[in-house]
């Protein structure tokens, strides 16, 4: 099969260059003459409209191509009796044209042409040629002309990656607004609003929540010269961005004060709507002070975690029969008793092991159906290309033996997104202290290794290696809860479906909104009124019986449907009758712009996918599979995996590239900060000056003194003869960050050139063999001794030598080392400070970077003319952001 795409089309002469590229590949591989200029060929009566070709010079365009491909069947039959066929098949719905080019059956001994079908999709990814020639365009979003280029993005996801690419000039942006480009940003941030990507809206939203920014909003409602309609477009557009901002649970950066700042500045400005008589704006305000009040009373930001996991709460439970009091109350509720569901069970099977403790239960046999318990393991931790990971090691021979007897990874054991919880193995869960870890993956390197890989979930990371941990994996598998609680938390009531339904329990029957009265449905070729029963055809006619006719009509006639029977009642058969009807009616429900989406098919089970999508297969209608646990080999060819690139896939690698880049910098960031944290820790030696000196507080007489006289001031009896004989065959690094240049003086080095001096000592005298002896004894007893000073003293001694009132040379030497241990605590307290920051910053990056590729992704599915994209439950829940960038007419969108 050989494709042939048009893949921009903005122009009459861009078309032309795109179909004479097409007649090239058709010629190329057919072996046929050039096709000749197209322009001359499109002689129908027809003109271009608002330069882009209309349907009539499509087809004769494709003609065209068809005529070169006829004769090409022709050359390639000269010598045989075989006839051939060629056709062009119009799809007006998604603007796709299929030529096939068939070869008729011939005898054993005739060459035959083989079945070649040219798909041309000019029109379906023309919004996305045009979405990434508006992208690339759009670099400085304080310039106003391109701030208004960014309201041609249709799709609201790439409007919040481009304001997050460009936050630099986006925050210099809100820095000098005025009232007339606040209405316009508002506005702009109207349509991000729905975006589905809520890691970029959170750090959009954030820049509108700062102290500076509301205090730029007070000066812009206090300005004299505002108009009664000007103050009017601001109260509407703000009233609706802000509800949206405290609205939504993922919004980091609402902390008390804020929001206090923010509704003493709304309370001005409404006020000033009171003084002009703007009595709806008004209103408006006052319903945003409301939600600015209530602001996260449910869901908080990271609360899906057991961080008090011994903390009793009170669930509401779930409502039956009344309604619940608005959209924010469903989704509390539920994703409260979902949190308490995975919760309730492991703090029963904590309390239990706790309870049972000195027992000697058997390691893996003490579960009580809640948890596994394993103790005795060491955490580390290490950065890799993506950033600051841990890994998990056990150390009992019996547990290691147990465990790769399970074939972890396939069993219940540390599945790929298992929470396990780390304490101290000695004093578990003492004053509620505990660690949270999400399982990433596991190796068992050798007989004697288990290794564990796991990302931890407290804010504070851990840089350090620990030892005896005590670590609980509870039986429930954390990944669905997860994966639900992650949509709850960040869904919003626009997104939501069936509100009325579910939510206000409101049972009254509705037409779907793309239909009337009187709306004709075609089904098996025959025109029926929806409504009328009367009208309806029999059901043999339909290919239905009469139980699965009322199904038919239920589904079609409702917003909401539920068909429900037993195994072997025609579930599965009366769903591909639905689809195909509403697949035959896309004139109904379809966008007048020809965006028709797909129809998104979900169910429990991989089976029960596969079965349907097997069957709507074999009805001629173009499916996908999405997940890689398809059971029907017949699917292989329709799985997503094989798609192709994305025609638009120069925004996806246009941020990821960028994306790439940064996250690169900071992982060699935190590289170097993790190391000289673990080199510092180690305690090898005397750490270099250079490293230590910005934290020095010391008059410049002193930091003179101590950067010529370094070694002699903290070891002492230290000759000129010693040093110089270190410095020699120590050969020791300077001015990099190498595995051992933290040291001035490593200890190791100091003890191999004694070893060495010891075999040869003709070439050295035995005082300085001694002097080398003493100087690394000094500095091992001395780095391996806690600093005893009182900190009252240590801050006299460090003011008196930041003064310049005591020379460092006259102080004890017991004293200089309180100096230097202070200093070494600051080094080490400012790299860790690093290494965390650089962690957020790369931990930021890797969200971003999953909501890009939803984006990638959805493009690729919008792209493949599938008209039914099906997938499980749980592969909905984890793709729930790339579907929502699929935007589905049918059941959501309508």
């Amino acid at each position: 099969m050989t494709w042939i795409h048009f893949p921009d089309l903005v122009a009459m002469e861009t078309f032309n260059e795109s179909v004479s590229q097409a007649g090239d590949m058709v010629d190329s591989e057919a072996g046929g003459q050039e096709i000749t200029s197209l322009t001359s060929a499109l002689h129908d009566g027809q003109t271009a409209q608002d330069g882009q070709p209309t349907p009539s010079i499509y087809n004769a365009a494709l003609n065209r191509i068809i005529e070169k491909i006829d004769g090409f069947i022709e050359r390639m039959h000269s010598e045989s009796t075989s006839p051939s066929s060629s056709s062009i098949s119009s799809n007006s719905s998604d603007g796709s044209f299929v030529i096939h080019i068939r070869s008729a059956e011939t005898s054993s001994n005739q060459s035959v042409t083989p079945e070649i079908q040219y798909v041309l999709t000019p029109i379906h990814v023309q919004w996305l040629s045009d979405e990434e020639r508006h992208w690339n365009s759009i670099q400085n979003l304080n310039d106003p002309l391109q701030l208004e280029k960014t309201f041609l993005l249709k799709n609201p996801n790439l409007i919040a990656m481009k304001i997050v690419q460009c936050q630099d000039s986006f925050m210099t942006l809100l820095q000098s607004i005025n009232a007339k480009t606040a209405i316009r940003v508002f506005e702009l941030l109207m349509k991000l609003s729905s975006s589905a990507f809520e890691f970029h809206k959170s750090i959009v939203f954030e820049k509108l929540v700062s102290r500076q920014f509301f205090r730029t909003l007070g000066a812009i409602f206090a300005e004299d010269s505002l108009s009664s309609p000007t103050v009017s477009a601001l109260a509407n557009v703000l009233s609706k961005v802000y509800t949206e901002i405290y609205s939504n649970s993922d919004t980091g950066g609402l902390n008390t004060s804020c929001t206090e700042n923010f509704k003493m500045e709304i309370e001005k400005f409404r006020t000033r709507l009171v003084d002009q008589g703007l009595i709806e704006e008004k209103k408006l305000v006052d319903k945003l002070l409301v939600t600015a009040d209530s602001h996260d009373v449910r869901i908080n930001r990271g609360n899906m975690y057991p961080f008090a996991i011994f903390k009793q709460v009170n669930v509401e439970p779930n409502k039956i029969n009344s309604p619940y009091i608005d959209f924010h109350h469903y989704v509390g509720v539920q994703f409260g008793l979902l949190r308490e569901d995975f919760n309730e069970s492991t703090r029963a099977g904590i309390s239990n092991y706790l309870n049972g403790l000195g027992k000697n239960e058997p390691v893996l046999e003490m579960s009580n159906n809640h948890l596994k318990v394993y103790p005795g393991v060491t955490l580390n931790s290490f950065v890799d290309e993506s950033g600051l990971k841990y890994v998990i090691e056990f150390s009992d021979p019996s547990t290691v033996a147990k465990l790769k007897s399970k074939e972890t990874g396939k069993s219940k054991f540390f599945r790929n997104g298992s929470l396990v919880f780390l304490t101290s193995a000695e004093t578990p869960f003492l004053g509620n202290k505990y660690w949270l870890a999400r399982v990433l993956y596991c190796k068992h390197p050798n007989k004697n290794n288990f290794l564990l890989y796991v990302s931890l979930l407290n804010n504070n990371q851990r840089f350090n290696s620990y030892t005896n941990l005590l670590l609980i994996e509870p039986a429930q598998f954390f990944e669905p809860y997860f994966r639900v609680m992650s949509v709850l938390r960040c869904i919003g009531k626009i997104d939501f479906p069936f509100v009325r339904q579910i939510v206000n329990l409101d049972t009254k029957s509705r037409l779907p909104r793309y239909l009337g009265p009187d709306s004709l449905v075609k089904i098996n070729g025959m025109s029926v009124n929806l409504i009328q029963d009367s009208l309806w055809p029999e059901p043999k006619s339909l290919d239905l019986n009469s139980t699965q006719m009322e199904s038919l009509k239920h589904a079609l006639r409702n917003e909401l449907a539920v068909i429900q029977g037993p195994p072997g009642t025609g579930k599965t058969y009366i769903s591909k009758k639905i689809i195909q009807t509403l697949l035959d009616n896309k004139g109904l429900w379809c966008r007048t712009d020809g965006d028709c989406g797909v129809i998104i098919v979900v169910a429990a089970s991989n089976h029960s996918v596969d079965e349907l999508l097997k069957g709507l297969l074999f009805m001629g209608i173009k499916v996908l599979r999405i997940g890689n646990q398809s059971t029907q080999p017949i699917l292989d060819d329709y799985n997503w995996n094989k798609l192709r690139k994305a025609h638009n896939s120069g925004i996806f690698f246009d941020v990821n590239k960028l994306l790439a880049q940064e996250q690169s910098s900071l992982v060699s960031d935190l590289k170097k900060s993790t190391t000289i944290m673990k080199l510092i820790d180690s305690n090898a030696g005397l750490i270099q000056y250079s490293l230590l000196q910005p934290f020095m507080e010391l008059s410049s007489r002193n930091l003179s003194h101590l950067k010529e006289n370094y070694e002699n001031l903290l070891i002492p009896d230290l000759t000129s003869e010693v040093l110089h004989t270190i410095t020699r065959l120590t050969n020791r690094a300077t001015g990099t960050l190498a595995s051992d240049s933290v040291y001035q003086l490593k200890i190791e080095d100091i003890q191999r050139v004694v070893e060495n001096m010891k075999k040869d000592s003709s070439k050295i005298d035995a005082e300085t063999l001694l002097g080398l002896d003493d100087a690394a004894n000094f500095l091992k007893k001395t780095l391996a001794v806690p600093s005893d000073c009182n900190q009252e003293n240590l801050e006299r001694i460090a003011s008196l030598c930041n003064s310049g009132r005591m020379n460092i040379e006259n102080l004890s030497i017991e004293d200089r080392w309180h100096l230097y241990m202070q200093w070494k605590q600051k080094l080490r307290a400012y790299h860790c400070g690093q290494a965390k920051r650089v962690s957020d910053q790369l931990k930021d990056i890797r969200k971003r970077k999953e909501e890009l590729l939803a984006y990638k992704d959805a493009s690729k599915i919008i792209q493949s003319n599938a008209e039914v994209v099906g997938m499980t439950s749980s592969a909905a829940a984890r793709l729930h952001k790339m579907m929502e960038c699929l935007k589905p007419k049918i059941g959501k969108h309508v």
